[in-house]
């Protein structure tokens, strides 16, 4: 592919990607394997989005914020504390690890992650409590901290992993499992 062709490309899909990744999930889907396609090591490849997914996380938590649609307090805190823990030794293992290996990885997960996002169980909650607190603060920050892990290593739609833990651990509500998951 011509230079040129990859700037018209990018230029394309960027707002896509970025909507798409503000209102749901499912942009790196699109990106990842646009910049693979184009020669960039995998390894390489996941570290535009991550930059990406920053400016955008700041903006949405700005905007929920400022609608007044965000929990705030501990439990932020907690997740955030536990999830940065992973991270940084997901990063730790994106680093070390073997190129074709995390290909490999790659690969998978990406096929996997498609599958729980088309297949994942429509769940509803009618009248239940957001359970923020106890044994599933706990399970919630347990599984944030794997989170963190897949995020760091991988970083493709760490989202859908963020809403399906905080949709069936905690019960969030749509909006504030979206305003959390940045």
């Amino acid at each position: 592919m011509e230079e040129w062709h990859l700037y018209a490309l990018l230029a394309l899909v960027g707002p896509l990607v970025g909507a798409l990744n503000t209102l749901a999930i499912g942009g790196s889907l699109l990106t990842v394997p646009i910049l693979i396609f184009r020669g960039l090591p995998a390894t390489v490849a996941t570290g535009p989005n991550r930059i990406a997914l920053l400016k955008q996380g700041i903006a949405n938590v700005s905007g929920y914020r400022s609608k007044g649609k965000s929990i705030a307090g501990p439990f932020i805190l907690y997740l955030s504390i536990i999830a940065t823990l992973g991270t940084l030794i997901g990063s730790k293992l994106a680093i070390d690890i073997n190129e074709n290996t995390f290909n490999k990885v790659l690969a998978i997960v990406m096929v996997l992650t498609v599958e729980i996002m088309l297949l994942q169980p429509r769940i509803r909650i009618k009248d239940f409590e957001e359970l923020i607190s106890g044994k599933l603060q706990l399970w919630a920050t347990v599984s944030f901290f794997f989170i963190g892990i897949y995020g760091g290593f991988i970083q493709a739609e760490t989202g859908i992993y963020i809403l399906l833990a905080l949709s069936t651990i905690n019960h969030l509500s749509l909006i504030n499992r979206m305003s959390l998951k940045r």
